[in-house]
């Protein structure tokens, strides 16, 4: 079950990039999860999703 805050990081993110496809990664920094949007590289961003690895490498440096 996810926090309150993180539910909220994770559905303002799908509201900015409605109706297109929304994506993200939770990560866990110091104990806490924290929500890492991420950039649809799909070729239809509306109804596929294609993970930036450029945004998934960032992520994996700020925590696990």
């Amino acid at each position: 079950m996810i926090n309150e805050k993180l539910e909220r990081q994770i559905l303002n993110h799908v509201k900015v990039e409605y109706p297109k496809e929304a994506c993200g990664v939770i990560i866990l920094k110091k104990g806490k999860e924290n929500y890492i949007p991420c950039t649809n590289l799909a070729e239809n961003v509306y109804d596929d999703f294609v993970l930036n690895p450029k945004d998934y490498y960032k992520a994996t440096k700020q925590g696990d």
